[in-house]
């Protein structure tokens, strides 16, 4: 069966109901005192578009960090032992 995708106004009144905001995925506010502005996350960043690809990449760095480390610290203590530095 075919899950029907939901239009930008359904997921808008979606976010507005499940997290209690405005239902904007990335919104900027700006503050009346001070006129700068500060942006902002609705809820549920996994199901917007806008930042589903920067998620993607930061979780591919992240994991590519946490692999990576423990193999590079290994090599680190292998090449003191090897070379007797």
């Amino acid at each position: 069966m075919r899950r029907h995708k939901e239009t930008e106004e359904e997921a808008v009144k979606r976010r507005q109901q499940m997290y209690g905001c405005n239902g904007k995925c990335c919104d900027r506010v700006i503050d009346p005192e001070t006129g700068e502005g500060q942006y902002f996350i609705c809820g549920g960043i996994d199901t917007c578009d806008e930042t589903r690809v920067g998620e993607f990449i930061g979780m591919v760095g992240a994991v590519l960090f946490i692999v990576l480390a423990p193999i590079m610290f290994i090599a680190g203590i292998v090449a003191l032992i090897v070379f007797g530095i």
